[in-house]
């Protein structure tokens, strides 16, 4: 069974997308039990309160994601790790919050263990409203990438296993998968995948996929309004045109220190943990980890922040609103002080004071 709500915190792999309005829609995994998502507005209200997912499940869910589509309806994805398959669940919201797809399986990974931190699926929204959905799989020993194609609903239009897509060969015998990979969709709808050493392309109409001459792979994929790629290339920075040919490769030249890049009116933000909207807002998500030293035990706090950065001034509009945190409704805000003084008095005349002072300010800094 799970355990209390009150043992259930430890907030944790967040992942961020933004809507049309630029609202941020915030999905994060709490406990290694629980699965919870939020809507921010530009206010920095919650517009869609923060929302248990999978209430009853016990399905010990990990590394959710979130993809908002053009009608700002809310789709998030998250995988298992108690089935040997380490399913990919999938449940959709409305932009107010409504639940219109309840929990359902959507893909099957194969594998029997995974690597924290190993972004081992990926998922991209149509201007239709269609997912396309992407994963490293394992079918029946052979190694290769599961796909799927979802309508508005959830159901599945398309499926297919793309055998030795990831260049795992028939010699790969691990049990436990560590790959990650970064994918994104041009106008053609053709998928564009890249990972440590290489970049594909999937036609998604075909089901065929060609290797470009520029095999340099990377970590993170962006594709412009026109059909540009930009790649962040293991600290560096490489574009390609709409062929797939290299325009560019050489050092990341940043925005602000931030990994982003400008591609005409449009600003593309080459990191995980976070998006730009089309305001010229970035948008970042960040977890702290904290721990505190008992006498008898270690206890480690989890916090995520939220903050908001006006990308061509650098003004930070919102600055590190608490999302989720273990420490309870404490709010431990840089503009908050709380000065908590618990006496204890026992037989031996102990007395106990424990201060929680006012936290250092922050800075939202996401590289």
């Amino acid at each position: 069974m799970p355990p209390a709500a009150a043992a259930s915190r430890n907030p944790d792999q967040p992942w961020l997308d933004v809507d049309s309005k630029g609202n941020a829609v915030i999905c994060w995994e709490r406990g290694g039990w629980e699965i919870w998502f939020c809507k921010v507005d530009r206010s920095g209200n919650f517009a869609i309160r923060k929302t248990h997912v999978n209430p009853g499940a016990v399905d010990t869910p990990t590394m959710p994601k979130v993809v908002v589509d053009s009608k700002d309806d809310i789709h998030i994805f998250y995988l298992d790790c108690k089935s040997k398959d380490r399913n990919i669940h999938y449940v959709k919201y409305s932009s107010q919050g409504n639940l219109l797809v309840k929990n359902r399986i959507v893909g099957r990974t194969g594998y029997s263990a995974i690597w924290v931190g190993a972004d081992i699926y990926n998922a991209v929204a149509t201007p239709s409203g269609d997912i396309y959905l992407m994963w490293y799989a394992r079918d029946n020993n052979t190694w290769g990438a599961g796909y799927a194609r979802l309508d508005s609903s959830g159901n599945a239009l398309a499926r297919a296993f793309l055998p030795g897509f990831f260049g795992l060969g028939s010699g790969f015998v691990m049990e436990t998968v560590g790959f990650a990979f970064s994918m994104d969709m041009d106008s053609h709808l053709g998928l564009h995948l890249v990972w440590s050493s290489e970049y594909r392309v999937l036609n998604t109409t075909a089901m065929s996929y060609t290797e470009s001459n520029w095999t340099s792979g990377g970590d993170v994929i962006k594709v412009d309004k026109q059909d540009g790629i930009h790649v962040s290339v293991h600290g560096g920075y490489a574009r390609l045109d709409s062929n797939g040919l290299l325009v560019h490769q050489g050092p990341f030249t940043a925005i602000g220190g931030y990994p982003i890049v400008q591609a005409g009116n449009e600003y593309l933000y080459l990191g995980k943990n976070g998006a730009a909207d089309s305001s010229g807002d970035l948008h970042l998500v960040e977890v702290e980890k904290e721990t505190e030293i008992r006498p008898r035990d270690t206890i480690n706090y989890y916090t995520i922040y939220y903050s908001r950065i006006d990308i061509a001034s650098q003004n930070t509009e919102m600055e590190n609103k608490i999302i989720d945190s273990d420490r309870g409704t404490l709010d431990l805000s840089p503009e908050k002080i709380l000065v908590l003084t618990v006496l204890i008095v026992v037989p031996t005349a102990i007395v106990l004071q424990v201060f929680i002072h006012r936290r250092r300010k922050r800075k939202a800094l996401i590289k």
